[in-house]
């Protein structure tokens, strides 16, 4: 896991409820902190989610800033509908979770993005984003964790890149 996401989901599972975040405790992460209002449907696959506020970092990933928009529209691809069922499940189990995929963000060469996503009210989520350069193929590929999981394989010396 990289490490700046690790010490925002450090920080993120610390908080119980929305009014523990404080933005002023952790400055140097808000730049690839995102919240999403969770706009429930009918049923689970119904769930929509609003971009209420993301970092600059996240605003870079994309190329545009991304507030006011559905995650829906900037999530797509081989591997999209993986990504959008992690979100659906951790609005419906309020359970935290990692994940990494290989995207393609428009005109740029593949590379990763990593994110966490913790449920800490019953209409948002907060969670954090980063990319990187690949270092391996450029195949399609996704990988999802419960975010505690992820937090302990990352502190294991031999695991230092999940």
């Amino acid at each position: 896991m990289n490490g700046t996401l690790a010490e925002l989901a450090k920080y993120l599972l610390s908080c119980r409820v929305r009014e523990d975040f404080k933005p002023m405790s952790i400055p140097a992460l808000l730049k690839q902190v995102y919240i999403l209002d969770v706009e429930r449907g009918p049923n689970a696959h119904g769930t929509k989610f609003r971009i209420k506020l993301t970092g600059t970092g996240l605003d870079s990933i994309f190329g545009r800033a991304v507030s006011g928009r559905y995650l829906d529209e900037f999530i797509h691809g081989p591997r999209g509908a993986e990504v959008l069922a992690a979100y659906q499940q951790c609005a419906q189990d309020r359970a935290p979770c990692w994940m990494r995929q290989l995207v393609n963000i428009g005109n740029s060469p593949t590379r990763y993005v990593e994110g966490i996503m913790v449920y800490l009210d019953p209409q948002l989520i907060y969670g954090g984003l980063v990319a990187g350069k690949l270092s391996i193929s450029s195949d399609s590929h996704f990988e999802k964790l419960p975010l505690h999981e992820a937090l302990r394989l990352a502190d294991l010396p031999d695991r230092g890149d999940l």
